[in-house]
């Protein structure tokens, strides 16, 4: 899941922009490599200033470097659950998390206040020129070790 930046609704062209590029088509423009699967997004904090999208990408195991990638360069996260889905409700928690989290880790946050059991949050950081990068994982143990596996197995 993930948070876009604001865009001023007072410059037409770029929250006209905005409106119709959302979040993913947004990041993919700037060159950001998404991973495949389902794409929900939807507007966040409605004001006549400010216009601002977040979205989750529902996908696969197998998906998961890609992911933790653009979790290295953006405002997002990965949550879920390794075994079904996690049925975690992403537009709940960002129109609950009151401010809007503005950076990755405010975001981890506000996500780790409504894990439940059996799910996952992971990000990814690291400098500019990939010579420090690394990931870190949150969650129950057993969930830890099989998320651990099959990150080992994609690499």
């Amino acid at each position: 899941m993930g948070i876009g930046r604001p865009t001023l609704r007072s410059n037409r062209v770029a929250a006209y922009n905005a409106g119709q590029d959302k979040l993913w088509v947004a990041l993919e423009k700037s060159g950001i490599v998404l991973p495949a699967g389902s794409r929900a997004e939807s507007e966040i904090e409605p004001s006549a200033d400010v216009l601002r999208f977040c979205g989750a990408i529902e996908l696969t195991t197998a998906e998961l470097p890609l992911a933790l990638e653009v979790t290295r360069r953006e405002n997002a996260i990965c949550v879920g659950s390794i075994d079904q889905s996690s049925g975690f409700d992403w537009e709940r928690l960002i129109s609950s998390s009151a401010p809007v989290p503005n950076d990755a880790v405010g975001l981890l946050r506000a996500v780790l206040r409504q894990m439940s059991g059996g799910m996952f949050a992971a990000r990814s950081f690291g400098q500019f020129d990939d010579a420090i990068v690394t990931s870190e994982a949150f969650g129950e143990n057993e969930v830890l070790n099989r998320l651990e596996s099959i990150l080992e197995r994609a690499a």
